[in-house]
């Protein structure tokens, strides 16, 4: 059973990069997918326990989440058309069966738990769905 931290229960508190060289707001992609599409969020070095949230819109929808507590994955979806996953540099989200009701932002938002919490924005992206 995961253990909520409280420090970054949305995407409102979640607004700086993880590093320089992840995306920041004046570098934000568009990107024209039609039915599927993967959303890259990536990891610093060395994280051993982290959730990596995605969240859509003005809204800041949680879509689905993935917890990792050294090295054992759980994922939570509040959608079926998410899968995430998770390899040691990142963390992919893979949208599925999108419509052009799903056309709007998503972001990843990085919550690291050891070794010294943060919150971070690991990506985001402007999804126009044709």
């Amino acid at each position: 059973m995961r253990q909520s931290v409280g420090q970054c229960p949305s995407i409102s508190s979640c607004t700086t990069s993880c590093t320089e060289n992840i995306t920041n707001h004046s570098q934000i992609k568009d990107e024209f997918p039609r039915e599927n599409f993967t959303l890259i969020c990536p990891l610093p070095s060395n994280v051993k326990g982290f959730y990596m949230k995605l969240y859509k819109g003005q809204s800041n929808q949680e879509v689905c989440s993935l917890y990792v507590d050294n090295g054992k994955n759980n994922s939570e979806r509040t959608n079926e058309f998410c899968e995430p996953i998770h390899s040691d540099e990142m963390v992919s989200f893979t949208l599925r069966n999108l419509k052009s009701k799903d056309s709007d932002t998503y972001i990843c938002c990085l919550e690291v738990l050891t070794p010294v919490y943060r919150c971070c924005k690991s990506n985001e992206k402007h999804l126009y769905v044709q």
